[in-house]
């Protein structure tokens, strides 16, 4: 089932979509019980913000960092009546009430406890395979060692990536008035709705575009992806570079498989080498050409290596810090 945007349920909450959408919305929202959370914490939400004078609203990331404390103090007590409060202090005090309110709903039911309304959410994979889902309804897979952060602001039209280091898979919900944007350090990706993979390292900068449409950009150029190409930045002229793909080992994280359907052995090996950080080599460049079908876990090196060794019927040793075949 496609993804459901905000925006689709704001208008959803205001009456404003067709039937057509009416039927989408309400087969979404049986699908899963986490939507009808999502769902009515949204409801809430925009039915209370109408309720905030716009000049009484506090500032939200100041507010997000005193709610946290709040949560981890001690319950005050009650108020004694008889204090002579004025108007306005009651119209504060409920606004300061009403953003604390929805914050513990979010706490409760949204992403990252909803925090990408109001500041960034950094996202750090470490030594596993993260999925994270945003709170528009996008999903990113991090690999391993990857960082990024993502801030999507409430009511706003902006849905933005920081992308710091490594690579990730990103399915992102199709939304045509939010454009979802990633920005890595020398370029960016411009999409409305679509699936696609970023490495962003020291060496290799590229973009895979899956299905949908992207707009990428670096200093010196931009170009457009359609599905199964591959986009790569030449660090040194800022330019990019399109081209075809010849395979589909780059998500091997995602589907946790080497998948080779009668690919040169280098390609695999490669592969191998980049996902596991050790160096492997081929000795004979006929044995780099040799084509191969097989499809590997990503799991232990160790025993894809000895499939390897079985299907070819090749030697494979380790020499010093390296692994060779031969």
């Amino acid at each position: 089932m496609e993804p459901i945007n905000d925006n689709l349920l704001i208008r959803y909450l205001l009456r404003e979509t067709n039937a057509t959408e009416d039927a989408s919305v309400s087969a979404w929202l049986k699908s899963d019980p986490s939507h009808e959370k999502r769902y009515a914490a949204l409801s809430w939400v925009w039915e209370e913000s109408k309720r905030i004078p716009e000049k009484e609203i506090p500032d939200t990331e100041m507010a997000w960092e005193r709610f946290k404390a709040k949560r981890e103090a001690p319950k005050a007590l009650p108020l004694q009546v008889g204090m002579g409060w004025t108007s306005t202090w009651v119209k504060i005090a409920a606004s300061i009430v009403l953003l604390v309110t929805f914050t513990w709903i979010g706490t409760l039911f949204l992403p990252h406890g909803g925090r990408a309304y109001f500041t960034e959410v950094s996202l750090v994979s470490g030594d596993t395979v993260r999925t994270e889902r945003l709170l528009d309804g996008s999903t990113i897979i991090l690999n391993k060692n990857t960082t990024l952060s993502y801030f999507q602001p409430l009511f706003s039209n902006q849905r933005l990536v920081q992308f710091r280091s490594g690579e990730a898979f990103f399915e992102v919900a199709h939304d045509g008035e939010r454009p979802f944007v990633v920005e890595a350090a020398e370029f960016s990706v411009r999409v409305l709705g679509t699936s696609f993979h970023v490495k962003a390292g020291t060496i290799t900068q590229k973009v895979i575009l899956e299905k949908g449409s992207v707009a990428i950009a670096s200093a010196a150029s931009t170009i457009t992806l359609s599905p199964g190409e591959m986009a790569i930045l030449d660090q040194k002229t800022q330019t990019i570079q399109k081209s075809g793909l010849s395979n589909t080992l780059y998500r091997y994280y995602v589907s946790n498989q080497f998948v080779a359907d009668s690919l040169p052995l280098a390609e695999l090996v490669q592969a191998l080498s980049e996902a596991y950080g050790v160096v492997i080599s081929i000795r004979s460049s006929v044995l780099q050409s040799t084509p191969i079908s097989t499809t590997l876990s990503y799991g232990s090196l160790e025993e894809n290596l000895t499939v390897i060794q079985e299907t070819l019927q090749v030697r494979i040793s380790k020499e010093g810090e390296q692994i060779v075949i031969y």
